[in-house]
C-alpha cells in the first residue's frame, strides 16, 4: 500500500503518484483483466477529494473454473501467472498469505510522455489481494473504503473500548488488554451497516 513496495529494490523503481487519468485508465484495464479470471474483483471507494494516487488495490474472489489460475496454490507460480496477465515488469509477494505488489508500466499519454519515460522509466504499483470468502471480500471493501477513514474513526472510538479491525468490531476488555491483547477483544459484529449506525454514520 502506499506506493513504496519496490522502494527497496536496487535499484529502485519509480512508482510516482498518479493523476485522476492514470488511476482510472489502469484500474478499468485491471478490472476487466481479472474479470476474465475471477468470479469477483473489485476496489474500495478511494478517499474523498483525492487528486493524486499513491498505488491501485484491487480484491479478488474465486477463480473462475475454466481459467488457467483455477487450483494453483503456489503462491511464486500464481504471482508469474498474474503478472504475465497484467503486463507487468516486475512483482513483489506481499506480507499476507495472498498478497501481491505488481510494477506496471506507466502508460504513455503523449510523446512528452514517452520522453520522460525514456530518461527515467516510471510504473503504477498495483496491489492485489485475493479474498480467501465473499464474506472477507465485502468487508475489506467496506473496511478500507474512503481511504484513511477508519486510521480516523478507530482512535476516535478507542477510548470508548471499541475497535475495527480486519474482521469486524471488537469491545475491548481494558482490565485484560495488558495480560492478553486477544483474549481482550470481545467480537460483535461485522454487518456494516449495524457498525455505522451504532457510530451515528448514515450506511448510504
Amino acid at each position: 500500500m502506499g506506493g513504496q513496495a519496490f522502494a527497496h529494490l536496487s535499484p529502485p523503481l519509480f512508482t510516482p503518484r498518479m493523476p485522476q487519468t492514470i488511476y482510472d485508465q489502469i484500474l478499468a484495464r485491471t478490472h476487466a483483466l481479472l474479470r476474465r479470471h475471477y468470479r469477483l474483483v473489485g476496489s474500495p471507494i478511494e478517499g474523498p477529494g483525492k487528486d493524486t494516487y499513491g498505488d491501485i488495490d484491487v480484491l479478488v474472489l474465486d477463480p473462475n473454473p475454466d481459467s488457467p489460475l483455477h487450483g494453483i496454490t503456489f503462491r511464486p507460480q500464481l504471482a508469474v501467472q498474474l503478472s504475465e496477465y497484467l503486463g507487468a515488469k516486475h512483482y513483489v509477494l506481499g506480507k499476507g498469505n495472498l498478497s501481491f505488489n505488481f510494477a506496471i508500466p506507466w502508460p504513455s499519454q503523449n510523446e512528452q510522455d514517452a520522453g520522460e519515460e525514456q530518461e527515467i522509466e516510471k510504473f503504477v504499483q498495483l496491489d492485489i489481494e485475493i479474498c480467501e470468502s465473499e464474506k472477507m471480500y465485502r468487508w475489506e471493501l467496506f473496511h478500507a473504503a474512503h481511504g484513511d477513514l477508519w486510521s480516523i474513526l478507530g482512535s476516535t472510538i478507542r477510548r470508548f473500548g471499541l475497535t475495527v479491525n480486519n474482521l469486524g468490531m471488537y469491545l475491548r476488555i481494558l482490565e485484560v488488554e495488558p495480560l492478553n491483547r486477544k483474549r481482550s477483544m470481545v467480537y460483535l459484529t461485522d454487518d456494516h451497516a449495524q457498525i455505522l449506525r451504532f457510530l451515528g454514520l448514515d450506511p448510504e
